[in-house]
């Protein structure tokens, strides 16, 4: 893929399940386009799947990640905007 993006950081709202089940998709659809996924560790502790070496202090996060996904509160459904996004700018 050709993207000025290698590695990603991903940040949610630690214990709100909304947050934590879009974290959860978003991380899935961003490993399969072969992104390296980063997770701020009090987020990342509420995902039973995600690589324990993938949660890092933010403080790491922000210098290792060239861009970084915030997850509010406010859980909207985005994931087919995203994917369209991606196809027709990454792709």
């Amino acid at each position: 893929m050709d993207s000025p993006f290698k590695t990603i950081g991903l940040i949610g709202k630690p214990n709100h399940s909304g947050a934590a089940a879009t974290l959860a998709r978003l991380h899935t659809f961003l490993r399969a386009l072969g992104f390296e996924v980063l997770v701020e560790q009090r987020t990342g502790r509420q995902l039973e799947d995600l690589p324990r070496e993938n949660l890092v202090k933010l403080v790491d996060l922000g210098e290792r990640a060239d861009l970084a996904i915030s997850i509010l509160c406010i859980v909207i459904r985005f994931s087919n905007a995203l994917k369209t996004y991606v196809k027709y700018n990454f792709v």
